[in-house]
């Protein structure tokens, strides 16, 4: 493993047969003694599948907790680190097998990224997008939990012209706000873009 003296302390635990390249950037927003906090820890041991990466947090969202289920290489897991690293979010990070699946075998949902919220009752979000928008509802709208939240972003169903099932949501590309949260964080038109 490759280590610089400006990098912050990091604890890895692998098996001799798992190739790791770590890299750990230090973002302006990001105080030394809350990116010394970073941890990685990778394992999978027949059925059983641990966290493979615990964030710090940055933003304050009270006792959020997230879990979420990806793949390393999936471009819509990758936008909803990218959404959750931007605002500082702390989440643990699940790898899923892409042939076994087994990681998301509680879900009916057989896709990834799909997000475990817990804000005192542990939620289920699916779709890049969706977890997007309601996360980022939630940051702003103080007075309501994730349960409310997630009732703007309704599940439809469908069968394509093949006869396969479909689901899309609505209002996915959305932040749903009250009109006193609009003008509180979008003081002017201008703004809103």
């Amino acid at each position: 493993m490759k280590t610089r003296a400006s990098s912050p302390p990091l604890h890895v635990h692998v098996d001799e047969s798992t190739p790791v390249h770590v890299h750990v950037k230090k973002s302006q927003r990001t105080s030394p003694s809350k990116a010394a906090q970073v941890s990685i820890v990778i394992y999978s041991s027949g059925s059983q599948t641990g966290v493979s990466l615990k964030l710090p947090s940055v933003s304050d969202t009270g006792d959020l907790r997230l879990t979420l289920y990806q793949y390393k290489t999936c471009p819509f897991c990758s936008k909803v680190r990218a959404f959750l690293d931007y605002h500082g979010l702390p989440y643990d990070v699940v790898e899923v097998n892409p042939v076994m699946r087994k990681e998301i075998q509680f879900s009916q949902y057989r896709k990834v990224p799909i997000l475990l919220a817990d804000d005192g009752e542990t939620l289920q979000l699916n779709d890049s997008s969706v977890i997007s928008s309601a996360i980022k509802t939630y940051m702003i709208s103080k007075d309501k939990n994730l349960k409310q939240i997630l009732s703007y972003y309704p599940e439809m169903k469908y069968k394509d012209e093949k006869g396969k099932e479909v689901t899309e949501y609505s209002n996915k590309y959305w932040v749903m706000l009250g009109e006193q949260e609009v003008e509180e964080h979008y003081p002017s038109k201008e703004s809103m873009k």
